[in-house]
């Protein structure tokens, strides 16, 4: 018995900051919602350009190419007025 598949998906591109060990915490809620099915590190920009599934992104037809996401950590402000970045982040569609 072969199941028809829909004719959509969830595909997108993103792109981060190259990871160090110590970020890796609060990238995991974000990355913990991902398939990623490809990872490429551009040096010219030290960043790492993703292409993934997600329940994050918008509905697409299959076989069209995926749309690029803007991925921002949300950051708390200190008591000496400087940042910490927090594991919350905010996903927002490029148009």
């Amino acid at each position: 018995m072969q199941t028809q598949q829909p004719d959509y998906h969830r595909l997108g591109r993103f792109s981060l900051p190259r990871l160090e060990s110590s970020d890796w915490e609060r990238f995991i809620p974000l990355m913990s919602q991902m398939v990623v099915v490809q990872a490429e590190f551009h040096y010219d920009r030290d960043r790492i350009h993703y292409l993934a599934f997600s329940p994050l992104f918008d509905e697409i037809e299959r076989f069209s190419r995926a749309p690029e996401y803007l991925v921002e950590f949300k950051r708390e402000q200190r008591e000496d007025s400087s940042f910490q970045l927090t594991s919350g982040f905010i996903i927002e569609r490029i148009p």
